[in-house]
């Protein structure tokens, strides 16, 4: 990319406090990349606290292994332990993509920190106010439902055994040496149990916020460069006072922003569009089996793997039909350049931009289906529809 591996520092702060609302947001997603060692930041190394996530992905499904082929035989139960590798897969896929491609993901991280960073005034500063704002918004509400989630987790066997003295497990899972039946192994297997749900919280957090804001970053460069289409119809009219010299200059930089935004987006489905699929796919697995124990035997900490999986799949797909629309919004704005103006050679340079918005990069679901609000009712549908065919089939 053009702008690739500046360093930031470089560059001017700008007056409009859009960076600062950047910041904020880059802020969030380091703060729980760093509770579970991982952050895309350029001082970030192999560190202790990345050791010991290895050592919980380890561990949880080496238990889970355990609870499930040697330990718990009761069909509900062991449904209820296979639903927990629709987790564990994922965070292995996540935990070792993020390790293995740091460098990449440290790239695209500055290519938008210098673009939002270099813009410091103007219309175009101005729909990064707005845009980075409604991001801002977005980012506390997903924080708040995965949050919540986690708390629907762990509630009701706490208040079981709080209120009603029930030994009530979070998970059906088995831990040798450690007796669940009596009140100190039950607590120790409790704590254990939230560890691990607290762990797995913060580590898919830090990897979905992140990859949900290399998503919406697009979505800003997209919207930049319609602000650009704006600005060079402005320009390049008749008696606009701009000379022809400054005109083309403008048009090839925004031909090599185009260019930029193109690879930006391609670069991030070479990187994540395998995770993207072994989750979404894991998920529905995952999301099958929990509505099924949470439907046959009320499991009630399934109810927060439910929200906690739709809003994962949930936000990725809103994100993903917004690449759409703006991409749809891009080329609609380059089919309202009046071409026909220009030279001749201008002229065959829009057509080709215009051939090319048309075309432009969508993420998806590996081979599946588009990543899109589309594709995950019809995932929430199957779910259910699964489910209940499970269910009436076993009874």
């Amino acid at each position: 990319m053009a702008l690739g591996n500046e360093s930031s520092d470089s560059f001017p702060k700008p007056k409009s406090n859009h960076y600062e609302i950047f910041n904020k947001i880059y802020s969030v997603n380091l703060f729980y990349g760093s509770v579970v060692g991982l952050g895309v930041d350029a001082n970030w190394k192999y560190n202790n606290g990345t050791r010991w996530t290895k050592f919980m992905l380890i561990f949880g499904t080496g238990i889970t292994i355990y609870s499930h082929l040697l330990v718990i035989t009761e069909p509900t139960k062991l449904i209820e332990v296979f639903s927990l590798f629709g987790i564990i897969i994922p965070a292995f896929a996540k935990f070792n993509l993020i390790v293995r491609t740091s460098a990449n993901a440290r790239a695209l991280n500055d290519f938008v920190h210098k673009v939002f960073k270099t813009i410091t005034e103007g219309p175009s500063a101005q729909v990064l106010k707005t845009h980075v704002d409604a991001t801002f918004t977005s980012v506390k509400l997903c924080i708040f439902v995965q949050t919540f989630a986690l708390f629907v987790f762990v509630w009701y066997p706490i208040y079981s055994y709080i209120f009603n003295n029930e030994l009530v497990p979070i998970m059906p899972m088995q831990f040798p040496f450690v007796d669940q039946t009596t009140t100190g192994g039950f607590i120790v297997a409790a704590l254990m149990m939230m560890k691990m749900g607290v762990w797995a919280y913060f580590g898919s957090v830090a990897f979905d916020l992140f990859l949900a804001s290399l998503i919406d970053n697009y979505c800003a460069l997209v919207k930049l460069l319609q602000q650009d289409i704006s600005d060079y119809i402005r320009i390049s009219r008749k008696g606009s006072g701009y000379s022809e010299q400054y005109k083309k200059a403008f048009f090839r930089n925004f031909l090599m922003k185009c260019q930029d935004k193109d690879r930006f987006i391609q670069l991030v489905n070479d990187v994540y569009a395998d995770v993207i699929f072994k989750q979404f796919g894991m998920v529905y697995i995952c999301l099958n089996f929990t509505t099924y124990a949470i439907i046959r035997s009320n499991w009630y900490s399934g109810y927060g793997i439910l929200l906690f999986g739709l809003t994962q799949m949930y936000i990725l797909c809103i994100l993903g039909t917004a690449i759409k629309t703006e991409n749809d919004n891009f080329s609609a704005a380059v089919y309202d350049i009046p071409w026909y103006e220009y030279p001749l050679t201008e002229q065959k340079k829009v057509l080709l931009l215009l051939h090319s918005s048309q075309n432009a990069m969508e993420l998806w679901i590996g081979p599946v289906a588009p990543l899109n609000v589309e594709s995950a009712m019809e995932i929430t549908k199957s779910i259910y529809s699964t489910s209940t065919m499970i269910i009436n089939t076993t009874e």
